[in-house]
């Protein structure tokens, strides 16, 4: 029988669709679709975590063995909690072990040529499964469970299991059945849409619903939703809670307190806003035109007592008044206009998009806010966050809150919270996929509601600890107060919150109650281990990958079974050690010296990668800078090693590599084996730049070629390569497309194509 192996691990990224699919290896033919057999979905909601389950088949009816690779996306914010692969009988269950660890088990597994499956995370929220061998004509047969957080927007909870196709590739189900049960401690109302036929709902009670689809040769055309609304006069608090496993142990919970009244019943506070717009060259294709249609509604939707204005920004900016003006018909209408004419050309300047708004005369006596917009990084101007947020701090002197607003996977999300939280205000980001205009106008909307700052959040008589999310100052309209934190004392109390809108104290008090029964079969454990991991990401983001920070991850990860980027989920067969000695695969010990047979020193380089000389002794690759002596160090992919020992691993050969006196042993494919591809110099560049590559031994001979695209994703320029030979290579590219044309100045994209695998990179042209 094959042994399988699973393996959850961080690669680049890619794009994964809906509810998921598997097709074989990119081969002559392109990408050959599976039969997606059966799919059987458990969703169990409890208040607002919402806990899926899928159980999926795929059936191949190709003759021969072929590799299946299953692609999927979850929701924003979901924490996988389980995954399973099933081998004929067989369930092979994960396992949650440091990411390091897993991969030297997995690559031990792969050297006794035993096929395995790997299972990686390609973002957040994208996962990529190779599954081998599909039999011929046979079936796998797959199953995950993730968590996740209902968001409730004015008393309303929105549920989605994705459906939709979102290629030409139509999405059929032999059978499809989705159950799903919600219970709340409010009573509420529900109802489901996208699938074809009715849905049964049954409802025990006002707390209770359970809901059943099933049928057969089903092709959806839509995402399932599940909508809650409570129905409940006045919106109450819930709550969840684990109690303590031990008398000197603390408890967890999961607090939700409903959206305030005082926000939505009284008048709207008088405020200035000031929407800065990112219009670089990367707004493109669709993005612009959405950012226009919500622009357009938040100031139409603006009282005639507020002020407004409008910034706009490339390498320089622009604005449609020089300081904030009322909100009346005329300005309106000009500044529909104003920004309707805008195009998306050019680069990025932060600085002078925030330098223009910030330093015009912001009114007294009122909230004065500025929201910044962008879908990717600054390209001129100050690039740096700390300098730059000295800047905004001394522009603006304190007068207005500055919020902050990420479209898209191409922005730093660590940089654009920084920026935020320095100045008062908060961030938000959005994926650039689906109905952008939407989010962004439901955003917008949020500016135009008092917002409440909030003073205290007090527990009574229970202590309290590790409280996330950290920094919580503010609660706007419509919107609910979510944290996670550790308890002791529990039993019934009075939660009460202070703060105050505008000028206006509020005071409001909540009876609850932390139970001494386990309520939340241990989710809510792993969700406030989640939200701390969270916490730490945006450290990291923001302050670099210190070793700290990055130990606490790992422990956090261990200890809850959540997939970091310090550890993996890993599932073995039976018969494999999941936790062996290391093994010296090279022979690298004590007494290899590459000195033994021939000094190095005399040797003659046979080949050069990466501005180093390599000569080959007892087939390992031997740094020509190596003498005698040196210190040895195993290359483990540690990020305490040097980065630069990464593109030296990808050769997939094995090397001895010297940095700053100390030689490293890498292992022959260390990391998989993988086309480098280095950065373009020079860049910034004007009429040539050279773009470097490295093609390991195992891609020797591969078809080849590198790509040049704009950032609307327009391909400019195909360089076709002849198959390659192993090591490195260069070429130079002039600055024009296809036709001999010269391209305008801005950012392209690079990508480098080796036989399955590509990569890509960055370079900015400047005329």
């Amino acid at each position: 029988m094959k042994t399988l192996t699973l393996l959850l691990a961080l690669v680049a990224p890619l794009h994964a669709l809906s509810i998921g699919y598997v097709y074989t290896g990119v081969g002559d033919d392109g990408r050959q679709h599976l039969e997606l057999t059966s799919v059987t979905v458990d969703v169990q909601i409890d208040e607002r975590i919402a806990r899926t389950r899928t159980d999926q088949i795929f059936t191949s009816h190709a003759e021969w063995e072929v590799e299946g690779i299953y692609e999927f996306t979850l929701p924003e914010g979901a924490i996988i909690t389980d995954l399973v692969l099933w081998i004929d009988d067989k369930r092979i269950q994960g396992e949650v072990l440091e990411k390091e660890e897993a991969r030297r088990t997995y690559d031990d597994i792969v050297s006794q040529r035993i096929d395995p499956a790997l299972i990686e995370q390609v973002t957040p929220n994208q996962f990529r499964l190779s599954i081998f061998p599909f039999p011929a004509k046979g079936s796998r047969r797959v199953e995950f469970e993730y968590m996740q957080l209902l968001e409730s927007r004015r008393g309303r909870l929105d549920y989605s299991f994705p459906l939709a196709p979102e290629t030409d590739q139509p999405l059929q189900m032999e059978l499809f059945v989705l159950r799903a049960q919600v219970r709340s401690q409010h009573a509420f109302a529900v109802t489901t849409s996208g699938l074809p036929r009715l849905t049964e709902v049954g409802r025990p009670d006002a707390h209770r619903a359970n809901i059943f689809f099933g049928d057969e040769q089903i092709k959806p055309r839509e995402d399932f939703t599940l909508t809650i609304r409570q129905t409940d006069d006045r919106p109450k608090p819930s709550v969840l809670s684990f109690a303590p496993q031990a008398n000197d142990d603390l408890g967890y919970y999961a607090l939700w307190l409903p959206p305030l009244p005082e926000l939505t019943q009284g008048d709207p506070l008088p405020r200035s806003l000031t929407f800065v717009i990112d219009i670089s060259s990367s707004m493109q294709q669709g993005k612009l035109q959405a950012v226009k249609g919500a622009l357009t509604a938040a100031i139409d939707a603006l009282d005639a007592a507020d002020l407004f204005n409008i910034v706009v920004f490339t390498h320089r900016a622009d604005s449609f008044a020089a300081a904030p003006v009322p909100a009346d018909a005329a300005n309106k209408k000009a500044a529909t206009a104003f920004i309707n004419q805008q195009d998306a050309l050019g680069v990025s300047n932060f600085e002078a998009g925030l330098g223009r708004a910030m330093q015009q005369a912001f009114p007294a006596n009122r909230v004065n806010h500025v929201i910044f917009l962008t879908d990717g990084l600054p390209t001129l101007g100050e690039v740096e966050l700390e300098p730059l947020s000295e800047l905004v701090g001394q522009w603006s002197a304190g007068q207005a809150r500055l919020f902050t607003i990420g479209v898209g996977q191409d922005v730093d999300q660590g940089f654009l919270t920084g920026l935020a939280e320095e100045h008062r205000g908060e961030a938000y980001f959005l994926a650039d996929e689906g109905d952008i205009e939407a989010a962004l106008q439901e955003l917008f909307e949020s500016f135009t509601f008092p917002i409440l700052l909030l003073d205290e959040l007090s527990f009574d008589q229970v202590e309290i600890h590790d409280v996330h999310p950290r920094g919580l100052e503010t609660l706007a309209a419509g919107r609910e107060l979510f944290q996670v934190g550790r308890y002791r004392g529990g039993g019934t109390f009075t939660l009460s919150l202070i703060g105050h809108v505008g000028e206006e104290n509020v005071s409001v008090d909540f009876p609850l109650e932390f139970t001494q029964t386990d309520v939340s079969g241990s989710l809510i454990p792993r969700l406030w281990a989640y939200q701390k991991i969270q916490a730490l990401e945006e450290q990291i983001a923001r302050f670099g990958e210190q070793q700290e920070l990055l130990d606490d991850i790992l422990v956090l990860g261990l200890e809850y079974r959540l997939v970091t980027r310090r550890t993996s989920l890993f599932a073995p067969d039976d018969g494999v050690e999941v936790n062996p000695e290391p093994r010296d695969e090279l022979a690298f010990d004590d007494s290899f010296d590459a000195s033994s047979t021939t000094n190095i020193n005399d040797a003659r380089p046979t080949t050069h990668w990466l501005g180093r000389d390599f000569a080959l002794q007892d087939e390992i690759w031997i740094d020509m800078a190596y003498q005698p002596g040196m210190p040895k160090e195993l290359y483990e992919g540690r990020t305490y090693q040097p980065a630069e020992l990464a593109n030296f691993a990808r050769l997939g050969q094995a090397m001895l590599v010297v940095v700053e006196e100390r030689a490293y042993e890498i292992p022959a494919n260390a990391q998989g084996s993988r086309p480098v591809l280095l950065q373009n110099a020079p860049n910034p560049f004007n009429a040539s730049t050279a773009i470097s590559f490295l093609i390991p031994f195992r891609l020797a001979g591969e078809p080849s070629r590198l790509s040049i695209y704009n950032l609307a994703g327009q391909l400019v320029r195909v360089l076709q390569l002849e198959a390659q030979q192993a090591g490195e290579h260069t070429l130079s590219w002039d600055g024009r497309d296809d036709l001999g044309r010269e391209v305008a100045s801005g950012v392209y994209i690079y990508r480098l194509n080796v036989g399955e695998w590509a990569v890509h990179r960055r370079m900015l042209l400047l005329r």
